[in-house]
């Protein structure tokens, strides 16, 4: 191994160093507490537990890799920055793995009309593309994504407190107008499922392959800043510096959010950073009666 390699190494801390990593670990132990405080009662459920401490890595993983879909489209599309958006892609080609081995358990011959449980296969329908579209503008006027507002709020970033009521409002709209373009729209659109096709050997393959062009892309396309010879340092990475201190690379941020995403549908349901936000507009709106008393799909 060559002197510039560097190795992790636990290193002194400084003052506010053991400060912040005595408050991290406060938050693991508070978080282990709530969740064995969810497992206890006469009907528990077990999906809690598991859902707030993967909710509690993912936040982690967000923050610490910067993961925000619209900061990572801006830079890319501002400035040419476009290796950061190997997190997304890392993080998707993660999940298709993870996904198509799930898929094969619970619905082992893909080729009939079944879904696999709970993986929200939806008809591809022009509401979806104008919700995407609706989506879209309302990352720009906030200025970040949801995931980076919910991460940015840990920061203490109170201005995305306003943007994420917002986001409870809109899922309002769409629930008074849910019906209609159900019946009208989404129910008549056809459900894209490559696995239906390729089966989960073929549709794994076409998506990794495209992945891997992106990627190249990407790399191709990238006007980052060439990290200096000389300011590659000899002396050891601390193991504080890595997690909490340096942004996590763009790799190191997409695989860990993929795992997180196999892990929540393994254990719970599929991940969803904007799911939370729905039931609560949906809890809220339907406990003063506002809501059609069936909302259909």
């Amino acid at each position: 191994m060559s002197s510039t390699s560097s190795t992790i190494s636990s290193g002194a801390l400084t003052t506010n160093e053991r400060r912040r990593v005595a408050l991290v670990a406060l938050a693991v132990v508070g978080y282990v507490v709530a969740a064995y405080v969810l497992t206890r009662g006469e009907l528990p459920d077990p999906a809690r537990p598991v859902s707030l401490l993967l909710g509690a890595a993912l936040g982690f993983a967000f923050e610490r890799g910067r993961f925000c879909f619209f900061c990572l489209y801006r830079d890319a599309f501002e400035r040419r920055i476009t290796r950061p958006l190997l997190s997304i892609v890392t993080a998707l080609a993660v999940g298709a793995v993870g996904y198509a081995l799930m898929f094969g358990l619970y619905l082992p011959n893909p080729k009939g009309e079944g879904l696999p449980p709970a993986a929200h296969i939806s008809p591809v329908s022009l509401p979806l593309v104008a919700g995407a579209c609706a989506f879209g503008c309302g990352m720009v006027l906030s200025g970040a994504c949801i995931s980076g507002h919910l991460y940015r709020i840990g920061q203490g970033y109170l201005r995305a407190i306003p943007a994420l009521v917002g986001a409870l409002v809109g899922f309002g709209l769409g629930f008074f107008t849910w019906n209609t373009l159900y019946l009208e729209q989404v129910s008549e659109s056809p459900v894209l499922w490559l696995p239906r096709w390729l089966g989960y050997s073929g549709s794994l393959v076409l998506v990794l392959a495209v992945l891997g062009v992106v990627a190249w892309v990407l790399l191709r396309l990238d006007r980052s800043e060439p990290v200096a010879p000389h300011s590659v340092s000899a002396a050891p990475t601390r193991l504080f510096d890595v997690l909490f201190a340096r942004r996590w690379s763009p790799v190191a941020t997409g695989v860990v959010v993929g795992a997180i995403g196999i892990a929540a549908y393994l254990r719970s349901t599929p991940l969803g950073v904007t799911s939370q936000l729905s039931t609560v507009s949906r809890s809220y709106l339907d406990s003063r009666e506002m809501l059609p008393e069936v909302l259909h799909g």
